[in-house]
């Protein structure tokens, strides 16, 4: 028994550390999904930020080849005629397309300021060399002649913003290619770091499982070894049961065997010794009364009454003895004996008994005729001091296997719940009576009150 409670004291904790450990899972389990999703998201915005890195080389790289297109197509035809014309609008066209390739690189930029300063100075630079380039195409057209020192200045000029636009393009190149190397490896650093979490986060998620299965595998293990000691000790109790129901069950046959034997015994003393002396007295008495001589009228009167009182004790005696131990049952028969006991209530009492006993049931054993003698003798007497009955019916017959005895009064009935009292003494004493015999007791108060027993017998 103690280490029954004992398992039962240390089973409630198990479920407090597997409801634990499998709340921790299901958190680390949503936290690696938020991290996935949030890593992912992370990393598809560094793609893209990667990719605008990329377009951002690309639109440079346009500029540049506008601009070189721009110069060889100015020195070509230049010389050629009405080629200055052509060039003046083409240079125009390469204006314009370089105006949208800065828009979309400022697009790309917009979260560099050094970058964005690079550009403005850029764009500015190429701006002028393209106007540059337009204006002296220009000149070419309209016929205008320069001096050797006016073109060496344009040509000084021109070599100026060249190695400027080499320098800030260059400068601007070298600065992307860092850019987007610097967010190549914090891409790689991410992914790495990710992967490394997820793996991590694995190992425990799966760390947290086994101790899950662990634990739950302890938990239920622990509630059957529990349940067989449950079992078992559920066993023993139910044979102790049966084995007490058992002993309660012999001892109370035995006290009612003991118990009818014991009244036998005083009802044939009663009879034999009251008796006995109640005759000799009544017998004296006469004596006495036939010697006594007419002239004692008083005294005549008073034997006269003591012999009334002395028939009036004699009838107390039977009574007491038939109710003791009725001696027409060894007789007579069980039939016969409830009809003359029921006719001695129904004169005592006033209350009507209609009996139909089988006579063919007067051959049953003494055992089981005493105990439907007490049953009517119990029904009886409970009708007339509890139930106010005016009318009492008594039927006894013969059935398959047994006897069946009915009665039914039209009093007031039970009251409520005494059929669950257990100092409803009578009511047990008739169902015990019943049981002892193998038989059924069943009782019922709806309108007055209906008792039904069975005894199996052999005739």
């Amino acid at each position: 028994m103690h280490s029954i409670s004992t398992n039962f004291k240390a089973a409630p904790k198990l479920p407090f550390y597997i409801g634990l450990i499998f709340g921790v899972f299901l958190i680390g389990l949503a936290a690696k999904e938020l991290l996935a999703v949030t890593s992912a998201a992370i990393l598809a915005e560094q793609d893209a930020q990667l990719e605008r890195d990329w377009d951002f080389k690309v639109h440079l790289k346009n500029v540049d080849i506008l601009l070189k297109d721009a110069e060889m197509r100015a020195g070509e035809h230049a010389a050629q005629d009405g080629g200055a014309s052509r060039s003046q609008m083409k240079a125009g066209g390469e204006a314009v397309r370089s105006e949208a390739e800065f828009r979309a690189l400022a697009a790309l930029q917009e979260d560099d300021a050094i970058q964005k300063a690079n550009l403005e100075k850029l764009h500015a630079l190429i701006t002028r060399r393209l106007l540059a380039l337009g204006d002296a195409a220009g000149d070419v057209r309209e016929g205008l002649s320069t001096t050797a020192a006016a073109q060496t200045g344009q040509a000084a000029d021109a070599a100026g913003d060249l190695l400027a636009l080499r320098k800030l393009g260059d400068a601007i190149d070298a600065r992307q290619s860092i850019l987007i190397a610097d967010r190549e490896e914090q891409i790689r650093e991410h992914y790495w770091a990710t992967l490394m979490a997820c793996f991590a986060g694995s190992v425990i998620f799966m760390a947290l499982l086994v101790l899950f299965y662990r634990a739950n595998q302890r938990y239920f293990t622990q509630l059957k070894r529990s349940k067989r000691e449950l079992e078992s000790k559920n066993d023993h109790l139910k044979n102790d049961i049966a084995l007490r129901a058992e002993q309660l069950t012999a001892l109370s046959h035995h006290l009612l065997a003991v118990s009818e034997q014991e009244k036998a015994s005083l009802a044939r003393e009663l009879h034999d010794e009251l008796g006995s002396n109640l005759t000799a007295l009544r017998l004296d008495l006469l004596v006495v009364l036939e010697k006594l001589k007419p002239g004692n009228a008083g005294m005549i009167e008073d034997l006269h009454k003591t012999l009334d009182l002395l028939k009036k004790t004699h009838d107390i005696k039977r009574r007491i003895v038939e109710n003791l131990h009725p001696g027409m049952l060894e007789k007579f028969g069980l039939a016969a004996t409830v009809r003359a006991y029921g006719d001695e209530v129904a004169q005592r009492t006033g209350l009507h008994i209609d009996v139909d006993m089988d006579d063919g049931a007067a051959g049953i054993d003494p055992e089981r005729a005493i105990a439907m003698y007490r049953i009517v003798q119990e029904s009886l007497t409970n009708a007339v001091k509890y139930a106010k009955a005016k009318h009492v019916a008594i039927s006894l017959t013969r059935e398959s296997g047994g006897l069946r005895l009915r009665i039914a009064d039209d009093g007031i009935g039970l009251p409520k719940g005494v059929l669950g009292k257990t100092r409803s003494h009578g009511i047990v004493g008739m169902r015990e009576r019943a049981t002892l015999l193998g038989g059924t007791f069943r009782i019922d108060s709806d309108r007055g009150t209906r008792i039904d027993v069975f005894v199996p017998c052999r005739y």
